[in-house]
Formats: C-alpha cells, sequence, structure tokens
C-alpha cells in the first residue's frame, strides 16, 4: 500500500460506516485541509472498500482487508482514526498516536462507546461517530491531546479509574 501518514482501522470487525465516512468527500477534504498527504484503511470483513474516488488531488487512499500485525502502520502514521475496540484503542494511545475513535452506534450495550467517551474526557482521544467524522478531523487541530500514561500498570489503573470515574479499590 501507498505508504500515508493517516491510519484508519476496524481491527477484526466489520464496521462499513466508517470505511464510507473516512472515504467521503468531506473526511478526505478535511484531512488534506489538516496537512496529511492520504490514509491507508484497514478494512477487515466490510464489504466497503474505500475507493478514493472523492479524495482530493495529491491525497492517496489505499487499503486493506487484513495484515498479521497492526503496529507497522500505527507507528508510521501521524494520526490513527480506529473502532471503538479496546486493543486498537491502546495500541494507538501506547504508541503516543493523536487518536480519533470512531463509535460504532449499531452495537447493543455500547461499552466501546463508554470506554472511549471516558478517554475523551480525559483528554487522550476524540470521540465521534461515522457522521460526525469530518467535524472531528476539523476540531482535532484545535486541540492538544494528552499522552496516555503507557505501560505503567499502576498509572494506567488510575487513568482508568478516573475516566470511568470509579474510586480504585486497593487490597491491602
Amino acid at each position: 500500500p501507498a505508504s500515508s501518514d493517516v491510519f484508519v482501522t476496524v481491527g477484526t470487525t466489520q464496521f462499513d460506516a466508517l470505511c464510507e465516512a473516512v472515504d467521503s468527500a468531506e473526511s478526505l477534504a478535511a484531512l488534506k485541509e489538516g496537512g496529511y498527504g492520504g490514509i491507508i484503511c484497514q478494512h477487515g470483513r466490510g464489504a466497503y472498500v474505500p475507493s478514493g474516488e472523492a479524495a482530493p488531488a495529491g491525497f492517496a487512499v489505499s487499503s486493506y482487508r487484513f495484515k498479521a500485525g497492526l503496529e507497522e502502520d500505527m507507528r508510521a502514521a501521524r494520526l490513527v482514526i480506529s473502532h471503538a475496540g479496546s486493543g486498537s484503542i491502546f495500541e494507538a494511545l501506547a504508541l503516543c498516536k493523536p487518536l480519533i475513535v470512531v463509535v460504532n452506534e449499531a452495537l447493543m450495550d455500547n461499552h466501546q462507546a463508554e470506554l472511549a467517551d471516558a478517554l475523551e474526557a480525559e483528554g487522550y482521544l476524540l470521540s465521534t461517530t461515522p457522521e460526525g467524522l469530518p467535524a472531528a478531523v476539523e476540531r482535532l487541530r484545535g486541540v492538544e491531546l494528552r499522552p496516555y500514561p503507557g505501560g505503567e500498570a499502576e498509572a494506567v489503573a488510575e487513568a482508568l479509574a478516573g475516566a470511568l470515574g470509579v474510586a480504585e479499590s486497593r487490597a491491602s
């Protein structure tokens, strides 16, 4: 795939609404206006394959279904746009990448939305819906996201407890 500074992932799921949203003229224009040169979209089991037909001149769009690991693409990206799966969220945050999480509103009992909203409230990422993606890309330009406290288990536990609004219970 073409090199790119935006990496989009749906993980192992099917999330055509995210792939369609990122491939829209509005999202592609917002990304280009934000200084990005292209996207690589990992579209998983979805039926929709981003075509880039609506891409502004000089903006590259490529995609693939799956590969062994996504870390290389995440590491190379200047921005990650991800579904709301906790694995993808924490992988991007651990790499200190600016992150826009797109919540799949079609899921019942949406714990993913709760996690994304809590992490947004703490300033680690932006959370949106497929329809809100172009506005989230524009909003990212005016926001300074906090670095996630990484692999220190205690810091991660504190951040999660704060984000989810629960008191930490420490066994003594």
